[in-house]
């Protein structure tokens, strides 16, 4: 009939128009560890989240990576600049614009998306990014803490078209506290040998070729990155007296020292 034609010719509309959509975080009801969900978030709730976008040049940064670092290349020691790194790696900008554009036209002003460099910072409502993410928001309460965090209740999605642009959303489905840190304590010497795999500085010496007798200038630096761990003065006066270090060096830190005090990872 006339009326069955219709409604197959809608069928088939909206099938043709239906948005394909890719899994980014997944986050099911229920008792998750020490969190419960406490509540149902509310639509005009503000809440924060990051767009992780994918980096390009991974395979470049990586051989000009071991080309500085290798003693015998002619590239040693002629590290890039940040600003270099992030010409390199940073998504172009016309994939910056498509996620932008995306935020812009589902709720989100221009100035609650902020690009930085590799990622996003959005900052809007509820029921925004549950339209974003076509997936429902919930409270979840620490029975340990007390503390609560707004989170998907379900799996996040985002537009198929967005996924060689993405890499992952952070802020909406981690359930994260504070942890304290509970150093050791760094009073005693080592007995005996090391075990193979402690960075010694004849490793290191061994590793560069660094000639015997040859004495550090003023422009000699090296960085350590610990990202989840922290930093000892007790353990660096022990390295310095176990290994004869005998012109402590000059320390400079970069970023946030969170020990002796609590670390928040969330």
């Amino acid at each position: 009939t006339a009326k069955t034609i219709v409604l197959l010719f809608i069928a088939i509309i909206a099938t043709a128009t239906a948005e394909h959509r890719s899994s980014i975080a997944s986050r099911h009801q229920g008792t998750v560890g020490r969190w419960i969900i406490a509540d149902d978030a509310h639509d005009n709730e503000q809440i924060s989240f990051k767009i992780m976008l994918k980096q390009r040049n991974i395979n470049q940064l990586e051989k000009a990576f071991w080309e500085i670092s290798d003693p015998k290349h002619p590239s040693f020691g002629n590290f890039m600049t940040y600003k270099e790194i992030h010409e390199l790696v940073a998504p172009s900008p016309r994939s910056v614009s498509r996620v932008l554009r995306w935020l812009n036209n589902n709720g989100v002003s221009r100035t609650s998306a902020l690009y930085y460099t590799g990622h996003i910072q959005v900052r809007t409502t509820v029921a925004v990014a549950s339209k974003l993410f076509a997936v429902d928001f919930v409270k979840y309460r620490s029975t340990v803490s007390g503390k609560t965090l707004t989170r998907i209740d379900g799996e996040a999605t985002v537009p198929q078209h967005l996924t060689d642009i993405i890499e992952f959303v952070s802020g909406i489905s981690e359930l994260l506290e504070q942890t304290r840190i509970h150093p050791k304590s760094f009073d005693t010497e080592v007995d005996g040998p090391l075990d193979d795999g402690y960075i010694t500085p004849s490793v290191l010496k061994s590793y560069y070729a660094v000639p015997e007798g040859a004495e550090a200038t003023g422009t000699s630096f090296q960085g350590i990155a610990a990202f989840d761990d922290f930093f000892s003065m007790g353990a660096l006066e022990q390295f310095q007296k176990q290994f004869g270090v005998s012109a402590p060096p000059q320390l400079i830190r970069n970023g946030s020292d969170c020990f002796p005090e609590s670390c928040d990872h969330s």
